[in-house]
C-alpha cells in the first residue's frame, strides 16, 4: 500500500519540478537582460557592491542629491550617504554580484555586462520558486494537485508577477518571503512541529528586512499562530516556551532593524524615507489600489476577482485561513493607501500590493475547484490576465512613461503633500502623475498603444538614442501621433522615447529589430543630445516643468519616478 502511494506521488513530485524550470525559463525569455533597470535597483546593487568590497553599507553621495523628494538614499551622521530601502535583496544579491565579478576578472569581460547577465536570474528564480509556494499553500486549503498546479500557472502569468519577475525592484522577493511565512504557519496548526513556527517567523523577519512596511502584517500572522498553539490545547507554562519560537526571530529583526536606524541616522525611528509620508485621501488610495483601470489590482491580476467568492468558501471549512488572508489583505491595502506615493512610481499595476498576491490566490483556488461556474469564470480571468500582463511584459514601461513625461494636468489630478527628506519641517508639494488617476493614461492602454507603433515598424534604440521607423520620423508616424488620450487632451503631443527601446525582452526585441532592419535612421535633434544620448528627454523635461513650476532640479528629474516636488510656499 505504501509502495502504490508512493509511486502514485512520483508524476506530481515530477510535475512540481517541470512546472518550476518551465516557469523559470519563460521569465528568463520575458526578461530584457538589463540589471538594473531603475535608480532603485542601482541603490541596491550599490549597497551590494559596498558590502561585497569594502565591508559597508555607504554608497555614492550621489543617490541622495536630490531636491528633497525622490533620492534613493540618504546622507547619516557620520556624513556618508546610505540607501533607505532595506537590507534583504542587496544581502540577495551578493553572490550574483561576487559571481559576476569573478566571470568578469577570468574572463576579461566588462563588469556591467557580467553583473547584468548573472543579476538577472536573480528575480526569475525567486518569482518561479514563489509560484511553487503558491502551489503548496492551495493544497493547504485542500485544493487538488491538478487545481494547485493550475493556479500557480496562472498566479506565474496571469498576475502583474510576470512583469516584475523581469524587473529589478524587491517585490519578488518580498512576496516570496511572505508565502513561505504563511505556508509554514499553515502546516504548523495540523503537524505541530515547532520548528516550522520558528521558520514562519524567520520567513516573516526576512521580509520586514527586505521591506519594513512588512511590519504591518506581524499581528494578523501573530494572532494565527497564538490560536494555532491554543487548539493544542497546553498549559500555559507549555505555551509559553512554543509561543517564543515565533517571537523572538521577530524580536531580534526589530532589534536589528532599530540598531541599523541608529547607526546610519542616528535614531532608531528614522528609516531615510521621507516623512509624513502617509498624506494621501483614504478613500483615493483604496479605489486606486483595487478599483481603478489604472492602478487597481483587479485589473492587473483579473484572478483575484474570485478571491472574495473563495474566502466567503473557506470560511465554512477553513475559517481562520479566510480571517488571516482577509485580514492581511486589508492592513496592506489601508497601508499603501494612505502613502503619499500610492500607484509606486513608473510601475506596471499597483506595485506596492504585489508580495500578497501570493496569499490571495489560495482563495482564487478554493473557488474555482468548489463549482464549475467558478471554474469556467476563472479560466476566462487566468486569459484576461495572461493577455494583459502579456502586453505589459512585451512593452518597456520607461518607453511609455517618456511619452508622458510632457503632461501636466495637475488641474484635473491634483496635488499630495509629503515631508522632505533633507528639511523635515518642510512640506513640499507633489503633482499625482496622470497615469495614477486619468484612465486616458492607464500604462494598459498605454503599452498597448506602444505596441501597435511597434507593429507598424517603428523602433527606438537605448544605446545610440535613435528613433525611426519604416516609412518615416517616429514623431510624423500615424500610430505614434495618436496616443490614447489624444480624443479628449489634443494639445499633448508624447514624446519619442530616446533612451528606452520599446520591445523589452531581449528574444522579442532581436525578433523584432532583426525585423525592421537598420530601421534607426533618425539621430536626435541636435549633437549635444545625440551625446548625451537617453538623458536628454529627461533634461529638457526638466526645463519645461521648471518653467511651469518654478524650481526644480535636473538631478531631481532623473532620478525620481515620478513627477518632480513643488515647494509650497
Amino acid at each position: 500500500m505504501t509502495r502504490s502511494l508512493s509511486r502514485a506521488a512520483q508524476p506530481t513530485q515530477a510535475a512540481i519540478l517541470l512546472l518550476a524550470f518551465t516557469i523559470f525559463g519563460i521569465y528568463l525569455l520575458s526578461s530584457s537582460w538589463r540589471f538594473p533597470i531603475g535608480e532603485d535597483g542601482r541603490a541596491t546593487l550599490a549597497t551590494s557592491r559596498s558590502l561585497l568590497a569594502r565591508r559597508t553599507l555607504a554608497i555614492d553621495a550621489a543617490f541622495a542629491s536630490d531636491e528633497g523628494y525622490g533620492p534613493r538614499a540618504k546622507i547619516g551622521v557620520d556624513g556618508r550617504a546610505y540607501a533607505k530601502a532595506g537590507l534583504g535583496l542587496p544581502i540577495a544579491e551578493l553572490p550574483f554580484v561576487a559571481t559576476g565579478l569573478l566571470m568578469s576578472k577570468l574572463a576579461g569581460l566588462p563588469e556591467a555586462h557580467t553583473l547584468a547577465s548573472v543579476l538577472s536570474l536573480l528575480n526569475p528564480l525567486v518569482s518561479a520558486s514563489t509560484a511553487i509556494v503558491v502551489y503548496e499553500l492551495c493544497q493547504t486549503v485542500g485544493c487538488s494537485p491538478v487545481a494547485a498546479l493550475l493556479t500557480a500557472i496562472a498566479y506565474a502569468f496571469a498576475t502583474f508577477a510576470w512583469v516584475y519577475a523581469g524587473v529589478d525592484g524587491t517585490e519578488p522577493l518580498q512576496a516570496l518571503c511572505l508565502a513561505v511565512s504563511l505556508l509554514l504557519l499553515i502546516r504548523y496548526r495540523s503537524e505541530r512541529h515547532a520548528r516550522l513556527l520558528s521558520g514562519s517567523s524567520v520567513a516573516l523577519a526576512c521580509a520586514i528586512v527586505t521591506k519594513p512596511a512588512n511590519g504591518v502584517l506581524v499581528p494578523a500572522l501573530g494572532l494565527y499562530a497564538l490560536s494555532a498553539v491554543r487548539a493544542r490545547r497546553l498549559s500555559w507554562r507549555e505555551t509559553v516556551p512554543v509561543l517564543m519560537r515565533f517571537a523572538v526571530p521577530l524580536a531580534i529583526c526589530v532589534l536589528f532593524l532599530s540598531w541599523l536606524n541608529w547607526f546610519r541616522f542616528g535614531s532608531v525611528l528614522e528609516t531615510g524615507y521621507e516623512p509624513h509620508a502617509f498624506m494621501n485621501r483614504f478613500l483615493g488610495g483604496i479605489y486606486g489600489l483595487v478599483f481603478s483601470f489604472n492602478k487597481g489590482i483587479l485589473f492587473y491580476a483579473p484572478p483575484l476577482v474570485l478571491a472574495p467568492v473563495g474566502l466567503w468558501i473557506m470560511r465554512r471549512s477553513q475559517r481562520r485561513e479566510a480571517m488571516l488572508i482577509a485580514v492581511a489583505s486589508v492592513t496592506y491595502i489601508c497601508l499603501f493607501a494612505k502613502f503619499y506615493n500610492w500607484g509606486g512610481g513608473w510601475s506596471w499595476g499597483p506595485r506596492y500590493l504585489m508580495p500578497i498576491v501570493p496569499l490571495l490566490m489560495m482563495p482564487v483556488a478554493r473557488a474555482a475547484a468548489t463549482a464549475r461556474v467558478w471554474r469556467y469564470a476563472g479560466a476566462g480571468l487566468f486569459i484576461a490576465g495572461l493577455l494583459l500582463n502579456g502586453v505589459g511584459v512585451l512593452v518597456d514601461g520607461d518607453a511609455y512613461h517618456t511619452a508622458i513625461m510632457n503632461v501636466d494636468l495637475t488641474d484635473r489630478t491634483g496635488f499630495v503633500q509629503v515631508g522632505s527628506v533633507v528639511d523635515p519641517s518642510r512640506m513640499v508639494n507633489m503633482p499625482v502623475p496622470p497615469d495614477y488617476v486619468l484612465p486616458e493614461f492607464s500604462e494598459i492602454v498605454g503599452k498597448l498603444w506602444l505596441a501597435r507603433v511597434a507593429w507598424d515598424a517603428c523602433a527606438c534604440d537605448e544605446d545610440t538614442a535613435k528613433c525611426g521607423c519604416r516609412t518615416s520620423q517616429l514623431e510624423k508616424n500615424g500610430q505614434f501621433s495618436s496616443p490614447p488620450w489624444m480624443r479628449h487632451y489634443p494639445q499633448i503631443h508624447p514624446l519619442p522615447p530616446y533612451g528606452s527601446r520599446l520591445i523589452n525582452p531581449w528574444i522579442a526585441n532581436w525578433i523584432h529589430r532583426s525585423f525592421i532592419g537598420k530601421l534607426l535612421t533618425r539621430p536626435c535633434p541636435s549633437a549635444e543630445q545625440e551625446r548625451v544620448g537617453q538623458t536628454w528627454p529627461r533634461v529638457f523635461m526638466g526645463r519645461m516643468h521648471s518653467q511651469h513650476f518654478g524650481q526644480f532640479s535636473p538631478t531631481a528629474w532623473v532620478t525620481s519616478q515620478t513627477h518632480a516636488p513643488i515647494p509650497t510656499p
